[in-house]
């Protein structure tokens, strides 16, 4: 597989969860891109296309569901 196909991003404005996610996500093999609010979020989304979004709902900017309403 490809690093495009291993790509997860997270969204997040916890620096301790992205944290933890990074460790998990990274353990088995895939890499991570972290971003700690949703504007920043829709734009990583749009730009890297990754195989997977792990968002929080409250973040500053957009809100989790605004960012997914726009993707």
């Amino acid at each position: 597989m490809s690093d495009q196909q291993n790509l997860v991003l997270i969204a997040d404005d916890e620096p301790n969860m992205i944290i933890l996610l990074r460790r998990l996500f990274e353990r088995d093999g895939f890499t991570v891109k972290a971003v700690a609010d949703g504007r920043s979020a829709l734009q990583q989304a749009e730009a890297l296309r990754p195989e997977l979004i792990l968002m929080d709902v409250q973040m500053p900017g957009l809100n989790g569901f605004e960012v997914v309403r726009r993707l």
